[in-house]
């Protein structure tokens, strides 16, 4: 397998044998169709491609399914801006085809990663009391992709943010989650921490890890952590247009604590 790099999530591209019968090649063609999209950085070139390929010979292919929800993650991040309903649909068709590759494969790695991503944007449209139950799918989801991988960087980020958020819930989130659940979810900011630093370890040019790593220890008071992460964050190259308004975030965090400080020395 080839390992290429799509809005810093570390992907690794199939690689596909050249004589293949007829539907396997139809799949084949199309996932190096959508690499290559993605190489150029056109996210809605690969997304077009691999949605046409679930809906014909890759409907039952579960690297055909589990590329289409990367694809999808892709277009949204690349496209910021666009609707709210736009970007549910978009989620919407990426979940749908992660239920049709873990009806294949209830165990492949790679799509339980990109279902707990996508679950996680669809979390943040909804409702306080949805959120807060779809949480536990992410972080379910999450956890069974690190155990499918242990180098997934991009599951430990996500154990990192649902360990952020239970440990950052407000007091009315608490009350809600109280009423929801026997056992709400308990977490602290140095577990979020922990698993953070492994996904940075893991996938080191990742912006949203690396601003979320400077939340954290502003959370615990420590600044020089927070002062280090926030440094890191601000020295990433973004690779798409969210990531340029993650890193534009991050730099004002920055001058916001450290106001003395007009650059990095």
């Amino acid at each position: 397998k080839a390992t290429v790099s799509v809005l810093n999530w570390q992907v690794h591209a199939p690689c596909v044998a050249p004589h293949l019968s007829s539907p396997m090649a139809e799949v084949g063609d199309a996932l190096q169709a959508a690499a290559a999209a993605e190489g150029v950085k056109n996210y809605t070139g690969a997304y077009d491609t691999l949605k046409a390929c679930v809906a014909g010979p890759g409907a039952g292919h579960p690297t055909a399914l589990w590329r289409f929800a990367e694809a999808c993650n892709n277009v949204i991040e690349d496209k910021p801006k666009e609707t709210g309903a736009w970007r549910l649909g978009i989620i919407n068709e990426g979940l749908a085809s992660t239920e049709k590759c873990f009806e294949v494969e209830a165990e492949n790695g790679a799509c339980h990663r990109w279902r707990a991503v996508l679950g996680s944007k669809w979390g943040d449209m909804q409702s306080m009391g949805v959120k807060i139950k779809n949480s536990y799918k992410v972080r379910e989801h999450a956890e069974r992709a690190i155990a499918a991988d242990p180098t997934d960087g991009v599951a430990h980020h996500l154990l990192g943010a649902f360990c952020y958020h239970v440990a950052n819930i407000s007091w009315v989130e608490r009350k809600v989650a109280a009423a929801l659940f026997k056992d709400p979810p308990q977490a602290t900011f140095e577990e979020a921490a922990e698993h953070l630093k492994t996904a940075h370890e893991l996938t080191p040019n990742f912006i949203r890890n690396a601003l979320l790593l400077g939340d954290t220890h502003k959370a615990l008071n420590d600044k020089p952590g927070m002062k280090r992460w926030y440094m890191a964050c601000t020295r990433m190259k973004p690779t798409c247009a969210l990531e340029k308004t993650q890193w534009y975030e991050c730099e004002e965090k920055r001058r916001n604590c450290f106001p003395q400080n007009a650059q990095w020395g």
